[in-house]
């Protein structure tokens, strides 16, 4: 570094800077030339904010700086850069932007990544036609285009239709389990408050395995339609069985379906819907069966039904619970 004309030889040594790995007799360097002068003093503070920018981004994306500098450096000439007063800030912007370069090298589909929050519940179309659901609270991180594998990260609940591609596998990674398909529709829950991740087939099938399926396609525990499958956060192993209720999606497809299902499940799907605690009377045949389809926008039109098929009546409708009793 040459202080008295506000010239560097080597501009690496600044990323070395700033990020603090220099040597005692390197620091003594940029210090000599920062203090040269009120506006080298200047444009030291200026740069120092912008890599702290940078250092935040990349901190944002996950990514190694030193490891991306390293990749940049490999693709570029060993080159002498002039630092003459006033251009110092573009210099350092150049920093940054091989920095981001580097990001780029070493992951990049990261800055391609869109990642989704909803705050209702929200229809998304993926790069290969594949529909998902997402429910309100929940975020889907997916490419803008997909490689050789299919592969989505959820947090939260979500309603998948996949696009059949038997030489593209489809992936749902949570953060407790991962789904394996090829073309299928199901439901995933993996919610931050739950004790398991749960999946409910509705057509085809798919592998389900804890945390994550390898490279076999035989691989985690096959899931097939009207079948649902648990995982348990705290031992990791999938437990399969016949799905115990129609309306795992019904958050999705905005109605409820009942086949000869039994009162005690009808309510209990009701309120699980819905959000609301409502239960029934003792003097209540529980076990009657009931079938039907009920659009599910409005907690009061459909108990308006329940009441008026089974004969009961609503009780107690200001309070916590809601009670269904015989009339």
């Amino acid at each position: 570094m040459n202080e008295k004309e506000g010239h560097i030889d080597n501009w690496a040594l600044l990323a070395r800077h700033f990020s603090g790995e220099t040597t005692p007799e390197e620091e003594t360097r940029v210090t000599a030339w920062r203090e040269a002068s009120e506006e080298q003093a200047e444009q030291y503070l200026q740069a120092q904010k912008l890599w702290a920018e940078s250092a935040q981004f990349s901190q944002n994306l996950n990514i190694n700086v030193d490891a991306a500098w390293e990749n940049v450096s490999a693709r570029i000439a060993p080159k002498t850069v002039a630092f003459i007063p006033g251009s110092w800030l573009a210099v350092a912007a150049a920093v940054v932007l091989l920095i981001v370069a580097g990001i780029y090298f070493l992951n990049p589909s990261s800055p391609a990544d869109r990642v989704i929050l909803a705050d209702a519940d929200l229809e998304l179309e993926m790069p290969d036609g594949s529909t998902v659901w997402l429910a309100a609270g929940s975020e889907l991180t997916y490419p803008e285009a997909f490689g050789e594998n299919r592969k989505v990260k959820l947090k939260g609940t979500a309603y998948f239709e996949v696009s059949a591609d038997k030489e593209h596998p489809f992936f749902v990674k949570t953060p407790n389990s991962e789904v394996r398909v090829v073309g299928t529709a199901f439901s995933l829950e993996d919610e931050a408050a739950a004790d398991r991740v749960k999946l409910q087939v509705t057509e085809g099938k798919v592998r389900f395995c804890p945390n994550k399926c390898g490279k076999a396609e035989e691989e985690g525990e096959l899931v097939e339609r009207g079948e649902e499958a648990f995982v348990d956060k705290e031992e990791p192993v999938v437990i399969k069985r016949k799905a115990s209720s129609l309306n795992a999606n019904s958050w999705q497809s905005k109605q409820l379906y009942f086949k000869n299902t039994p009162l005690k499940r009808v309510v209990k799907d009701i309120s699980r819907h819905f959000n609301r605690e409502i239960a029934l009377r003792p003097s209540v045949n529980s076990q009657r069966p009931y079938s039907g389809t009920l659009a599910a926008e409005k907690l009061m039109e459909v108990l308006e039904v329940i009441q008026e098929v089974n004969r009961l009546k609503l009780e107690n409708t200001s309070g916590d619970t809601l009670w269904l009793a015989p009339r």
